[in-house]
């Protein structure tokens, strides 16, 4: 075989192993690539379902803290107005008036402990300033505007940590 017949063999062979050692490289290069896309992608989705999270919770929280506000200011003011039901003597002798006064009272009552927690000692605390503002209608030894202020301040506090709970989500 004559030397320019070698060297184009030589020449197309070198050629095809440049060829085939520039796809294997553009192939790995190709799944490196696809292989970063889709841990962008998983991310993102990640990070989305973080933020579609935190506001789901940012908006239960902050329905709660509505809730419990809209029930303890019922509470109070069913209570009042049993006080005033059951000390009105036209009134207090209408047993089912009475009844069902108590009743509301007492299902605004039951509402907040099952709106709370336990667990917490502030919770906890707010739900026995309910349970003696109550009994201000039958106990006289109890000083209704010292319980009504300390309800009121305790449901405060409760609702204020709350929110900044929600803040701190959004």
């Amino acid at each position: 075989m004559e030397i320019s017949t070698i060297l184009s063999i030589v020449t197309t062979i070198a050629a095809l192993l440049a060829i085939a050692a520039s796809l294997t490289t553009s192939r790995a290069k190709i799944k490196a690539d696809e292989n970063t896309a889709l841990a962008q992608i998983r991310a993102a989705r990640e990070s989305s379902d973080l933020v579609i999270s935190a506001n789901v919770l940012s908006a239960n929280r902050q329905f709660w803290v509505n809730d419990v506000r809209n029930t303890l200011a019922s509470f109070i003011v069913a209570v009042d107005h049993l006080k005033i039901v059951s000390s009105d003597g036209r009134l207090s002798n209408d047993i089912d008036y009475l009844a069902k006064s108590m009743n509301e009272s007492e299902l605004h009552l039951n509402r907040l402990a099952l709106l709370s927690n336990p667990t917490e000692n502030d919770h906890v605390v707010l739900i026995n300033l309910c349970t003696e503002y109550l009994n201000t209608i039958a106990d006289d030894s109890i000083d209704e505007i010292v319980c009504k202020k300390s309800l009121v301040s305790q449901g405060q506090v409760v609702l204020k940590r709350e929110w900044e709970r929600v803040k701190s989500l959004t």
